[in-house]
């Protein structure tokens, strides 16, 4: 499984790419999109759209990433799970 999270610049576009079980990075690339996203998709959009990457945080020694868009009490966390070939993901306010 891969997400894909667009990361607005004020001079380019870039991508936040997930792989699950393989790697995270960010890239310029335009990743292909499904013509009908999941409902996790839609739900990560409707959340997500007007909010920020503030931070991206790896807890402890696993293989488990926090994502944190905006800041304060808004604050979103995505926290992925990266084991191999599977994608355990979580989201909470």
């Amino acid at each position: 499984m891969i997400i894909s999270i667009d990361l607005p610049r004020p001079d380019d576009k870039g991508v936040l790419l997930i792989e699950s079980g393989v790697r995270i990075h960010t890239t310029e690339f335009d990743w292909p999109k499904s013509l009908i996203p999941s409902g996790f998709a839609m739900k990560l959009r409707k959340h997500l759209k007007s909010r920020r990457l503030e931070s991206i945080e790896q807890l402890g020694i696993d293989r488990i990433i926090d994502l944190q868009f905006g800041s304060g009490e808004a604050a979103y966390h995505l926290i992925v799970e990266l084991y191999d070939k599977v994608f355990v993901s979580s989201f909470c306010s």
